[in-house]
C-alpha cells in the first residue's frame, strides 16, 4: 500500500463514538442553566453524537433555543432595559432565517441529517453566541460604569459591536469543529461541502448583520 493509500485510509477511519447524552443530563441543564455551558459548548464529541443518535435530539434543541435566548439577556440588559431582547432576537432570529437554505444545502450534497439535525446544527451557532455574550457581558458592564460623556458613547458602542461579532464568529466555529469532528455528518469527499458550508455561514453573518443593524445593535 502507497503512503498517499495509508493516509486516506487512516483519514477514513472512523473515530470512536463519544456517548450520547442521557436524558437526565439534558433535563439537570434546564434545572441549572450554568450546566448548559458544558452541554453545549465543553463536551462537542458528545454533542455531536446526540445529534447523530437523534434519541434526546427534541430535548437538545428546546434547551439550545433556551439557551439561544436567556443567555443573551444580560448583555442586552446591559445595553438598555428597551434592548433586553434584541440580541437573542439578533441571532436567534438570524439563524432561523437561514435555517431553510442550510437544510436545502445539506440535501443538494447528500448530508445524512434530517429536519431536526439541521436544526440543531443551525442553534449550535446561536446558542454559543449567546453564552459568548453572556461571557462578555460584565466586560460591556464595566466600560459602561467607567466610562462616561458623550465622547465615550461611541467607543462602548464599537466595543459592543467587536464582541458581538467575537461571540457570532465563536458559534461559527464551533459548529465547524463539530462537524469536522463528526464524519457521519457529511459525505465523503467533503470538498464542494465545505465550500458551501463556508458559503452558508458567509450568508448566515450577512443577516446577521442586517438584523443588527435593523435593530440597533450595530
Amino acid at each position: 500500500m502507497s503512503t498517499d493509500a495509508r493516509i486516506d485510509h487512516l483519514d477514513e477511519a472512523p473515530e470512536p463514538a463519544s456517548e450520547p447524552y442521557a436524558a437526565r443530563e439534558i433535563g439537570a441543564a434546564f434545572l441549572r442553566p450554568h450546566r448548559a455551558i458544558e452541554l453545549i459548548l465543553a463536551r462537542r464529541d458528545r454533542w455531536t453524537s446526540t445529534v447523530v443518535d437523534g434519541r434526546q435530539l427534541g430535548a437538545l434543541v428546546a434547551l439550545m433555543m433556551l439557551a439561544s435566548g436567556l443567555f443573551a439577556v444580560p448583555y442586552g440588559l446591559v445595553l438598555g432595559v428597551d434592548q433586553l431582547w434584541r440580541v437573542a432576537a439578533m441571532f436567534l432570529g438570524s439563524a432561523l432565517i437561514c435555517f431553510p437554505s442550510l437544510h436545502v444545502f445539506s440535501a443538494f450534497l447528500a448530508l445524512r441529517v434530517d429536519l431536526g439535525q439541521n436544526l440543531a446544527l443551525a442553534l449550535l451557532i446561536t446558542s454559543v453566541a449567546a453564552i459568548f455574550s453572556f461571557g462578555f457581558f460584565p466586560i460591556l458592564w464595566f466600560f459602561e460604569v467607567t466610562m462616561s460623556g458623550d465622547g465615550s458613547i461611541g467607543t462602548r458602542h464599537g466595543l459592543s459591536v467587536f464582541l458581538l461579532i467575537t461571540a457570532l464568529g465563536a458559534g461559527i466555529l464551533q459548529i465547524c469543529r463539530c462537524l469536522f469532528r463528526e464524519r457521519r455528518l457529511r459525505p465523503k469527499g467533503s470538498f464542494w461541502f465545505w465550500v458551501l458550508i463556508f458559503f452558508w455561514q458567509g450568508l448566515l453573518i450577512f443577516i446577521t448583520c442586517r438584523m443588527g443593524i435593523f435593530l440597533g445593535l450595530i
